[in-house]
């Protein structure tokens, strides 16, 4: 059962719904939703990136199952075109698993909540969640973050536990995007998961 919550800005919520089992057998405990919000920045879409997205800074995530990721999308002009994909990936930048597909036909130029939620993924330490088959698109994508160049904004509220990174090929480490004393840029998104137990 996916739960999609509405705690506020940096706040964990907890859902008891009991334990669940993963794919390998292991055990897990009740959902969490955790929102990272009120960014006022963007990331675009570009031709030289095929990913985009964020790394989890997270300890409390660290081999926790990811059952539902958001992330905050626009058109840059008109309607979107295309399907993305968004997935999980080990620090070295080889790929977990995927979370789900979205067609992008649904965008316009307002920013829209988007869920992928049809599977869920086991995340080891500094993993990283990108959406992906970003290069090329037409129009471009943003995906509403901390990352702007001038003026640089006031970070939002702590914790700022997702770092907004993007990968030119996706299979290699991702490129952490720093443009605030390189301690990493905030990503908005929203996450479902459950610790081990």
């Amino acid at each position: 059962m996916k739960i999609h919550g509405t705690a506020k800005g940096g706040a964990i919520s907890h859902k008891d719904f009991g334990v669940a089992f993963g794919g390998g057998g292991a055990a897990y405990g009740d959902q969490i939703t955790i929102l990272q919000n009120s960014q006022n920045g963007f990331i675009q879409s570009h031709a030289s990136y095929e990913g985009n997205g964020f790394q989890i800074k997270l300890d409390d995530m660290i081999d926790s199952q990811v059952d539902s990721v958001s992330m905050w999308l626009k058109s840059n002009s008109g309607s979107g075109s295309g399907t993305i994909t968004c997935s999980a990936y080990n620090a070295d930048g080889s790929e977990i698993g995927d979370f789900g597909t979205y067609d992008l036909s649904a965008l316009s130029t307002s920013y829209v909540k988007v869920t992928f939620d049809s599977e869920s993924q086991v995340v080891p330490e500094d993993a990283f969640i990108q959406i992906h088959d970003m290069s090329g698109l037409s129009p471009q994508i943003d995906i509403n973050s901390y990352f702007i160049i001038n003026p640089s904004p006031t970070p939002p509220a702590a914790p700022f536990q997702f770092w907004a990174v993007r990968t030119g090929t996706m299979g290699n480490a991702p490129t952490t995007l720093s443009n605030n004393g390189g301690s990493g840029d905030y990503a908005r998104t929203e996450m479902i998961y459950r610790k081990p137990v």
